[in-house]
């Protein structure tokens, strides 16, 4: 399809994982190659003998560590289709991806110019479940409620290229961009959906845990199931491998707890939010 482009968001330092990954979307997704594949990573240049990938690197004369916000927002500047699908390096399909449930929700956001994104994961927790509004125009998904966290994530999902360039910002870290970056869809009136929970997934893979890697690690839960079913070949000298890390994982602060910090710290991202809140404002007053 001409008019959509998959773009996997990755870095050099997430080189190692890109090879298992391309190789199990050999196996799990062949009508991949009917779309032009983009790889953005900072420096470094990938082939593989499953299909043609164009690896967009960080351009010359800027510095190899410009914040990932900026570095996504050139890439997108770059690319021709109105449509992204977009994905991560860590996400190993356990099934066959359904690629006529794909076509089928790219008709969706094609036909509905309000719709923003179609996010290709169900909610992870009641919380999220609460964000989903009880009506919805399709079947397999829910709108999104106006002041949802989260709306911007980076789970796979198909993308308006122009919606995800106006909710992204240049200083944005992923962390910054899925928390502040969900707060200035607040104001804006594009529509944001998420697939029910009894949807058919389109992706099967490990979003518990949330991917392949997890702060560095590898995830060892399915892990060795993966690497048999797939005949992969991971070098674990470059990466270890953490079995147990959802035991030991402290139980995480609550966000009303952790705003003040959150704001000291991001003061540029609260900036831009603050700018995000005057400029929706001031459009909607006239």
């Amino acid at each position: 399809m001409k008019d959509t482009v998959i773009l996997i968001n990755s870095c050099d330092a997430y080189s190692d994982v890109w090879e298992p990954f391309f190789k199990i979307l050999e196996k799990t997704w062949p009508e991949i190659s009917n779309y032009r594949i983009v790889l953005n990573t900072e420096t470094k240049q990938y082939r593989n003998q499953y299909f043609d990938i164009e690896v967009m690197n960080i351009l010359p004369g800027k510095t190899p560590n410009i914040p990932w916000g900026e570095r996504l927002l050139d890439v997108l500047g770059r690319l021709e289709e109105k449509y992204v699908i977009f994905l991560l390096e860590d996400f190993f399909f356990e099934e066959k991806v359904n690629h006529t449930l794909i076509e089928k929700y790219l008709t969706y956001l094609k036909n509905n110019q309000d719709i923003a994104t179609l996010s290709l994961t169900s909610p992870m927790d009641s919380k999220e479940l609460e964000s989903y509004q009880k009506t919805s125009l399709y079947e397999e998904f829910a709108e999104r409620g106006q002041k949802a966290y989260y709306k911007l994530n980076a789970g796979p999902g198909i993308w308006r290229k122009s919606a995800l360039v106006e909710f992204t910002r240049a200083t944005d870290n992923p962390w910054e961009w899925e928390f502040f970056g969900s707060m200035r869809t607040w104001f804006s009136n594009s529509k944001f959906y998420g697939l029910k929970q009894e949807t058919e997934p389109v992706f099967k893979y490990d979003i518990e845990h949330g991917g392949a890697v997890h702060r560095g690690k590898w995830v060892g839960y399915k892990l060795d199931e993966i690497i048999e079913k797939y005949s992969l070949t991971i070098n674990f000298s470059q990466r270890p491998i953490e079995y147990d890390w959802m035991v030991d994982e402290p139980k995480s602060t609550p966000i009303w707890l952790r705003l003040p910090s959150i704001l000291k710290n991001r003061s540029k991202a609260f900036i831009t939010i603050c700018g995000s809140f005057l400029k929706y404002r001031l459009m909607r007053s006239r």
